[in-house]
């Protein structure tokens, strides 16, 4: 098409219109050509969130004046419902079952690729003690300049962290800075009896850097941010408190739910692949 029009303005009069126009399709050619990646949200400029960087969290949970553990059933060649294939013991001495295996940390890496074309990947990965993964899911984290949207991980049990603040970070890092979000929930994302509505759950969130210091973690003694956020909606208030370091990341994340429990993550581990 584009040499039969070149063949017939080269003669014509309207050469310089031709030409014009010619470069018009071209370009018009070239972007209908660009792959889907090329026009979603990148993390080839993540300083944090870098492609193939992997977070490793240690985490605990407090509900009703105990500490507790996730484990899942790890006999894959057998099928269970879906809420039988998680289950809660004590942290200190979880009982001895062959089918089900404790989850120790929880691992965020950083995949190739986009979530929803809006986000870059994430997986989120429930290992046991010898990190194996037994359990897995994907989501996505926004990072551009210092604003930072982190998805939590939401399988299971850790599914109550949806209607708590997710982790954030605003446009500055200075102490007292504060901002607002808002987020939608639609009926899919219930939990029966602890968290149940009618067509839409708004969340208004409010975050704060009420100061800023070192604490000491698995990784080294590193500068923090620690942020403040707060959740209102219809079930109730919640509430998150985040430590945060430019270079690692989120290094602790503390949070208080709908339900009354807290669960929270402590880095352990950070690698680039």
């Amino acid at each position: 098409m584009i040499t039969a029009l070149v063949n017939k303005l080269t003669n014509s009069k309207s050469i310089a219109f031709g030409i014009g126009l010619l470069f018009c399709l071209l370009f018009i050619q070239d972007s209908f050509a660009q792959s889907p990646d090329s026009l979603v949200y990148a993390t080839s400029d993540n300083k944090v969130f870098k492609k193939f960087r992997q977070f490793f969290y240690r985490y605990q949970i407090f509900k009703d004046k105990d500490t507790l553990i996730c484990k899942v059933y790890n006999n894959r060649e057998v099928l269970v419902p879906y809420d039988l294939k998680w289950k809660l013991d004590k942290r200190k001495k979880p009982a001895e079952e062959a089918e089900y295996t404790p989850i120790y940390q929880i691992a965020l890496s950083v995949s190739e690729g986009s979530f929803l074309r809006q986000q870059s990947l994430v997986r989120y990965d429930y290992i046991n003690r010898g990190i194996r993964s037994l359990d897995s899911e994907q989501t996505g984290v926004i990072e551009i300049g210092k604003r930072v949207v982190l998805n939590p991980p939401r399988q299971s049990f850790f599914k109550i962290l949806e209607f708590s603040p997710s982790p954030q970070v605003g446009d500055s890092l200075k102490v007292g800075f504060e901002w607002n979000d808002r987020q939608v929930l639609t009926e899919d994302a219930k939990m029966p009896s602890l968290a149940e509505w009618t067509g839409e759950l708004t969340k208004d969130l409010s975050y704060k850097i009420t100061r800023s210091e070192y604490i000491h973690t698995n990784i080294g003694t590193v500068f923090c941010y620690i942020i403040a956020g707060t959740c209102i909606s219809s079930l109730g208030e919640t509430k998150l408190i985040a430590h945060y370091n430019e270079d690692f990341g989120f290094i602790k994340m503390d949070f208080f739910n709908v339900d009354g429990s807290r669960i929270l993550f402590e880095i352990n581990n950070v690698k680039q692949k």
